[in-house]
């Protein structure tokens, strides 16, 4: 299993393009343990609010399908 660190890492390489980020949030989401989801949710959250290039839409954020509960 992957740790939290290395998939912000990712995260951070591909923050470009908003896309793309969502495309590997959504991998590292279904990888990642409960706790570590939790963390990286928070961690997104706070990453598209700093970035304006990463405007993704609430709706799909809080989309249960796509990253799970809310926090």
């Amino acid at each position: 299993m992957k740790s939290l660190a290395f998939y912000k890492t990712i995260l951070e390489k591909v923050s470009f393009n908003p896309s793309l980020f969502f495309k590997e949030y959504k991998k590292a989401y279904f990888v990642l343990g409960e706790l570590d989801r939790k963390r990286l949710k928070k961690w997104m959250l706070n990453k598209i609010k700093s970035n304006h290039k990463l405007y993704i839409e609430s709706v799909e954020v809080f989309n249960y399908k796509i990253v799970g509960d809310t926090i």
